[in-house]
């Protein structure tokens, strides 16, 4: 079992149970308790399980104030990708925005800055809610499992919606970007959301602030080259991106 996958399951063993035990994991994985407990650490980094004596436990609060939370990150650096990304967004066209509080920050810019006769595909309730108010803007919601603490929309029902659609631009937010495991994501069912997806964007961007170069997240969902353009914030250290390959990075 690859490190991802393993780390993917022990995510859902918490969240179906609320609790787990390191003895019992090793054995189910058949793997040592020091490789479950150095995955729990890493799982507990990223906020999504609280690593107790013995083993982890879910994460429980207030799921809208979770996005919330996290939408306050760095949220200046956000804002400034956003006014970045509106660049590449014309009169007429089709974007896709995912459930990343970056994407977010492109919706409420676009609310600021409208463009005419536009189309937004979105795997977010929450972008789909803030530009509702906006009757030049066809939105079309992805179907599919609603993941409450995200407003993130995944699973079989919209890999299937998204075989019919396309965009001329799509905007992905990431968990981390590096040099070993590329653009990474919280969640593997949003991470494969964004692979087929962006199969069907004519250009894909992705959006990480600065804080995201060097880190890393769950699951490895896009390599360096396979995005046209990673849009980025003046904070961001552009010899730490040189030396990471990143060839294609706009601020």
């Amino acid at each position: 079992m690859e490190i991802d996958e393993r780390r993917h399951s022990i995510l859902n063993e918490v969240n179906q149970n609320r609790n787990v035990k390191i003895s019992t994991l090793s054995k189910q994985m058949d793997v040592s308790r020091e490789t479950i407990r150095k995955d729990i650490y890493s799982l507990a980094k990223q906020g999504l399980v609280s690593a107790v004596r013995g083993g982890a436990e879910a994460i429980v609060d207030d799921p809208t104030s979770r996005f919330d939370q996290r939408k306050a990150i760095n949220q200046q650096a956000k804002q400034k990708m956003a006014q970045r990304a509106l660049s590449y967004i014309k009169d007429g066209a089709t974007i896709f925005l995912d459930s990343g509080t970056s994407s977010y920050e492109v919706a409420e810019a676009l609310k600021q800055n409208p463009r005419h006769d536009l189309s937004i595909i979105t795997s977010s309730t929450f972008v789909a809610q803030t530009l509702l108010v906006m009757q030049s803007i066809q939105i079309v919601l992805l179907g599919g499992v609603v993941r409450r603490d995200e407003g993130s929309v995944s699973g079989p029902i919209a890999l299937q919606a998204i075989d019919s659609i396309y965009a001329d631009v799509g905007f992905f937010g990431c968990g981390g970007i590096n040099d070993v495991s590329g653009i990474t994501h919280r969640y593997l069912e949003e991470s494969q959301t964004a692979k087929a997806m962006k199969q069907h964007c004519r250009t894909s961007i992705v959006l990480a602030d600065h804080s995201k170069f060097g880190a890393s997240s769950l699951v490895s969902m896009f390599k360096l080259d396979d995005v046209d353009f990673i849009i980025s914030d003046p904070g961001i250290n552009r010899d730490l991106a040189r030396q990471m390959g990143v060839d294609n990075l706009v601020i």
